[in-house]
C-alpha cells in the first residue's frame, strides 16, 4: 500500500470518473507492437476488488500481450487505462514501480534465479521491498508449508519438479500480498492432478481478498471452476457465456 508520504510527493493523477472497486480498467484500448497491425482492439474491461477471471483464446490471440499491459510491461497504443483508480499515462517509471508491488505476476516458464535457493527465490521480492530480515524469515517458511514446499527451502530450482518450480514461482508472486495476481498459463507444464491443485492455491488466494486472472487453453479447469471467463477472437475481448 501507498503511504500518504509517498502519494503527496508522487502526485498520482487520480481518475474520479472510474468506479472504486475497480482495479483495473480499460476504454477503447488498442494495443501493438512497433507498426505492426493492431492485436487487441477496442478493449473495454474492468476487473473488479476480489474478482476471479479466466482468459482464454486461440495461440497467438494476444492474451500475453493483455496481461503484459495488466502488469503495466506494455502500454497501450490508444484508449484510456487506470489502475488501482490511478491513470496510467500520468504516472512516471517510478511511480509505475510502486504498482506493480501491488501485483503478483505467474510466467509459464516459471523465471526463477537458478543461482538462488527456493527460500531465496520467494523472499526477493520482499528484500526488494525493503522488509526486514525478519519479517522475511518469518513468513517466507510459512507460506512455502502451506504450499507443501517446507522441505525444500534450501534446495536450488535445478532439482525441482515442473509442479515444484511453478509452486515457487506462484509463492513469489504471493509473497508481498498483492492486491492483482496475473498468471500466464500457469499450469500449461504441468499434469492434470497438479494443475487443479495449483488452481486451488489461486482460488485461496482469491477467497484472501486478491482479483485473480489466469490466462489457460484448458477447458476442463474452466469447467471445474466456475469462474467468469474473458474470451480473445479476432482482435477483440468479451466475456463468454457459461
Amino acid at each position: 500500500m501507498f503511504s500518504n508520504n509517498q502519494h503527496n510527493n508522487m502526485a498520482f493523477s487520480k481518475d474520479h470518473s472510474r468506479n472504486s472497486d475497480n482495479i483495473i480498467s480499460m476504454r477503447g484500448v488498442g494495443i501493438r507492437y512497433d507498426q505492426n497491425p493492431e492485436i487487441l482492439s477496442d478493449v473495454n474491461l474492468d476487473i473488479q476488488k476480489g474478482s476471479f477471471h479466466f482468459l482464454t483464446g486461440a495461440s497467438g490471440s494476444g492474451k500475453t500481450s493483455l496481461l503484459s499491459l495488466m502488469y503495466t510491461a506494455n502500454p497501450p497504443v490508444r484508449g484510456h487505462l487506470s489502475m488501482f483508480g490511478y491513470n496510467i499515462d500520468s504516472l512516471n517509471r517510478d511511480q509505475i514501480a510502486l504498482f506493480k508491488r501491488k501485483i503478483g505476476v505467474i510466467f509459464q516458464d516459471y523465471r526463477l534465479l537458478d543461482n538462488l535457493s527456493v527460500f531465496d527465490n520467494v523472499a526477493l521480492p520482499l528484500v526488494i521491498a525493503g522488509k526486514s530480515p525478519n519479517y522475511i524469515r518469518k513468513y517466507v517458511p510459512d507460506l512455502l508449508e502451506w504450499i507443501d514446499l517446507k522441505n525444500y527451502i534450501h534446495a536450488k530450482p535445478s532439482i525441482l519438479s515442473g509442479g515444484q518450480k511453478q509452486r515457487v514461482a506462484i509463492a513469489r508472486a504471493l509473497i508481498t500480498k498483492p492486491e492483482l495476481v496475473i498468471a500466464d498459463e500457469p499450469t500449461g507444464n504441468v499434469d492434470d492432478d497438479m494443475a487443479v491443485k495449483l488452481l486451488y492455491l489461486f482460488v485461496e488466494l482469491n477467497r484472501m481478498g486478491s482479483a485473480v486472472i489466469i490466462a489457460t487453453h484448458s477447458k476442463s479447469l474452466i469447467e471445474k471452476f466456475n469462474y467468469p471467463v474473458l474470451g480473445i477472437h479476432k482482435r477483440h475481448l468479451f466475456l463468454q457465456e457459461r
